[in-house]
């Protein structure tokens, strides 16, 4: 068989890109991973962790057609070979924005609060002094009976 371009035909026509096919997502989660800008899953969907990794290469390589993501974009993200995203980025970018114009400025670490100072120890409880109970009142005692062998009747 003769080669259609030795005979002075054009080649076959490429077939045109789809950055939408799951191929063409995970190639571009792949290679968004390796340079930083991306922390989730290389699974060719593309969610807001994709979306955001796009918009951060895109701040980064301005021009390339990376978001919406081209062919040239795609092969840019293959040829790039410094990380692009710091890696406090990824954990920051789940959305990305609808215009780099309105970037907002990344937040700010917060500081951990103070260790809280230990509790004063409770007081120690009231010292009740007991005081034993009443001594019983004495059983009253009957007069003793009379005498009877020394009383005298008169009459």
């Amino acid at each position: 068989m003769r080669n259609p371009a030795a005979a002075g035909c054009p080649p076959p026509p490429t077939p045109a890109f789809n950055p939408d096919t799951p191929e063409n997502i995970r190639a571009a989660q792949q290679e968004l991973k390796r340079l930083g800008c991306y922390g989730g899953a290389v699974d060719g969907v593309t969610g807001p962790g994709t979306r955001g990794a796009l918009g951060a290469a895109a701040g980064k390589l301005p021009g390339a057609g990376v978001n919406p993501l081209t062919e040239q974009g795609l092969r840019a993200l293959r040829e790039h070979k410094d990380i692009l995203c710091p890696p406090a980025a990824i954990a920051t970018r789940a959305i990305p924005p609808a215009h780099p114009a309105s970037l907002a400025p990344a937040p700010q670490p917060v500081a951990p609060p103070p260790p809280a100072a230990a509790a004063p120890a409770p007081p120690p409880p009231p010292v009740v002094q007991q005081t034993p109970p009443p001594a019983p009142a004495p059983t009253p005692v009957a007069p003793p009976a009379p005498d009877k062998s020394k009383i005298r009747l008169s009459m």
